[in-house]
């Protein structure tokens, strides 16, 4: 590689600092208006905190029996920690789900029922419904053995004016 030389000035000297010459006010600078853009009509709202619908005929079965995750507290943390929650999780929910994912494939055969998803990490089996059918669902799996709690699956929104500062 060459020897890099300097290249002579070929840029005027800076002047020496001193005081500024008095320069003449610039003048304001003009911003073009935007487009009118049509506002969104305010939508007729409701303050407050409610359920809106239901989310379809969606259930979520909790079941009673959680996880013993004591022994993987114990673990230093890191992916074989990771692993063991996840088997035991999984573990968990296969054991205590067999009763209630059995009445609900005998539901789904009689059209009860048209989805069933297990839920390890929450030991839960969501389950959509026929529409219709939501309440006998219900009802059904309630007396399942293994079964805490069956409640709708339900959405919440946070409802205020426009222009609130404050919730609360």
């Amino acid at each position: 590689m060459p020897p890099i030389t300097p290249l002579p000035p070929t840029a005027p000297a800076l002047p020496t600092p001193g005081p500024a010459p008095h320069a003449p006010e610039p003048e304001p600078s003009v911003v073009a208006a935007p487009a009118k853009v049509p506002e969104a009509p305010d939508a007729p709202v409701q303050p407050g905190l409610g359920p809106e619908a239901p989310t379809g005929n969606v259930l979520i079965a909790r079941m009673k029996v959680q996880a013993d995750l004591s022994q993987e507290s114990a673990m230093p943390r890191g992916p074989e920690r990771r692993q063991a929650v996840f088997d035991d999780l999984v573990a968990t929910a296969k054991t205590s789900q067999v009763d209630a994912l059995a009445k609900l494939g005998e539901l789904q055969k009689s059209g009860q029922v048209t989805a069933v998803e297990s839920l390890f990490l929450p030991n839960a089996i969501m389950v959509t419904t026929k529409p219709g059918s939501h309440q006998a669902v219900a009802d059904a799996l309630a007396g399942v053995a293994n079964v805490s709690a069956v409640a709708e699956n339900k959405t919440w929104a946070v409802q205020g004016q426009r222009g609130d500062t404050h919730v609360g």
